[in-house]
């Protein structure tokens, strides 16, 4: 059975998702933009054990990658990732090569974001420092 589009999107949050829980629980913090931004967690390191990363903050987002994908993502004013780009769901599919066949390419998800903006099922993410962003419509 192939992936879809709704396959990439929904395995792309639910990474970030994880990924940001993993590290709450590591550190003990909630909101870890914040904390990077006040200097009481690290720009980069490991979380260790059974959900061991290796993580490096950027600007508004944090970049993650376990011994299974790599997913770069940005947080929203909630310390939350709910939004994802075509740039963002390419590198995640092509850390698992082979899985999400041609959406392993930049233009196909491309395409695949547009169709489903038109279709209503997502949309242009606002109050987000790059335009790109989409966000799963209500």
């Amino acid at each position: 059975m192939s992936l879809t589009i709704h396959d990439l999107i929904r395995d792309y949050l639910s990474a970030a998702q994880n990924n940001i829980q993993v590290m709450r629980r590591h550190f003990g913090i909630s909101n870890l933009l914040r904390a990077r931004g006040e200097g009481l967690i690290p720009a980069q390191g490991n979380v260790q054990g059974e959900d061991a990363l290796e993580f490096s903050f950027h600007g508004m987002g944090c970049a993650v990658k376990t011994k299974d994908y790599m997913v770069d993502f940005d947080f929203d004013a909630n310390s939350e990732c709910n939004s994802f780009d075509a740039w963002r769901l390419m590198l995640f599919a092509e850390s698992q090569p082979g899985r999400y066949g041609a959406l392993e390419q930049r233009d196909h998800i491309e395409r695949e974001l547009k169709d489903l903006e038109q279709k209503g099922v997502i949309t242009k993410a606002k109050n987000l420092p790059n335009s790109s962003f989409y966000k799963m419509a209500l």
